[in-house]
């Protein structure tokens, strides 16, 4: 009975390794996607030019 006990321990040890290694590369993607739309945002920011108080003036007097 004790043997059985270790047995089924150890598996489910193997179990949550397998699965501890299933997330962390999981995690690793997750991580990936994250710092390639930080980049893409960072880079389209980059590309928006800030508005000037002289197109802001522009685009108020075509909404009154």
């Amino acid at each position: 009975m004790r043997e059985e006990a270790v047995l089924i321990t150890l598996s489910e040890l193997d179990r949550w390794k397998r699965r501890e290694k299933e997330v962390e590369a999981e995690l690793a993607k997750i991580r990936r996607q994250v710092a390639y739309y930080e980049a893409l945002a960072k880079e389209m920011k980059k590309e928006m030019h800030p508005v000037s108080v002289k197109d802001l003036l522009r685009s108020m007097r075509r909404t009154f």
